[in-house]
């Protein structure tokens, strides 16, 4: 028995080195496969972005109203979760909620754990101003823990009107613990009425459609109150994010038939 549980260990010695190379060697090739691809989708951004320079502009809102009329059904509120550094790619933000309005959203939620969005609030508009030139925005940065008051931008523009929520984490659990502590210190009854009136997004629709955006996949606590009947989707990044990806999701979507428990 020693001699066989020596060599064993003799062998497990051997054998580890050569999986930690096999390991490393399989992280090293992933990584050089997803650097490339990320490469080529920047090279597609940019032909897409001269292309559409040489053109006058952007992609054509006809086009995108097109797109919308041969769907049955789209949403009207649109939730996009930033998991980790995709908060920081703020211009494909502003690309995307111009593909919504597109699609006839008037509602679209901003979220990351860490209100880093709440943060680049004064970038968000930035991008806003230069992508979206033709959309009635208003910005709203929710402030739920703390019991501020929001903070509300807007600008005055003559075409569709979107309202882009910025929330964090606060407005998700957090909200729901300042709502539980509101409710045990006072009076009133419990009622649907009454938890609609707390919720912050209240006199909003709940978000028919959430998209995350990076790895791990995860609700990474998004407003737990209101997406009971979300239908979700997941993107890896948005830099591999084009608008024919947009165009997939909203088109399953469509499809999607909600029985709400029948």
């Amino acid at each position: 028995m020693a001699n066989a549980s020596h060599f064993l260990r003799t062998e497990m010695d051997v054998l580890l080195p050569i999986f930690q190379l096999l390991y490393f060697v399989a992280h090293f090739l992933a990584s050089l496969a997803l650097s490339v691809l990320d490469t080529f989708h920047l090279l597609h951004r940019v032909f897409l972005h001269v292309s559409a320079v040489l053109r006058g502009g952007n992609l054509p809102v006809l086009r995108i109203q097109a797109d919308a009329a041969q769907l049955k059904k789209t949403p009207q509120h649109l939730g996009l979760v930033c998991i980790g550094k995709q908060v920081y790619h703020i211009s494909y933000l502003a690309n995307v909620i111009t593909w919504a309005v597109g699609y006839g959203v008037r509602y679209v939620s901003l979220y990351d754990m860490h209100g880093t969005l709440k943060r680049q609030r004064s970038v968000i508009i930035q991008h806003l101003e230069e992508v979206c030139a033709d959309i009635n925005y208003t910005v709203i940065t929710h402030n739920s823990e703390a019991n501020q008051a929001k903070d509300i931008v807007e600008n005055s523009r003559s075409g569709p009107h979107v309202i882009v929520n910025l929330l964090s984490m606060t407005d998700g659990k957090g909200s729901l613990a300042v709502t539980a502590r509101q409710l045990s210190s006072g009076t009133r009854k419990v009622s649907q009425e009454l938890l609609e009136s707390l919720k912050v997004t209240r006199g909003q629709p709940d978000p028919e459609l959430i998209i995350t955006i990076g790895e791990p996949i995860s609700t990474m606590g998004f407003l737990p109150w209101q997406i009971r009947l979300s239908e979700f989707f997941a993107v890896p990044s948005l830099n591999r994010f084009e608008y024919g990806d947009f165009q997939t999701i909203l088109r399953q979507y469509s499809k999607c038939e909600q029985r709400y428990g029948k």
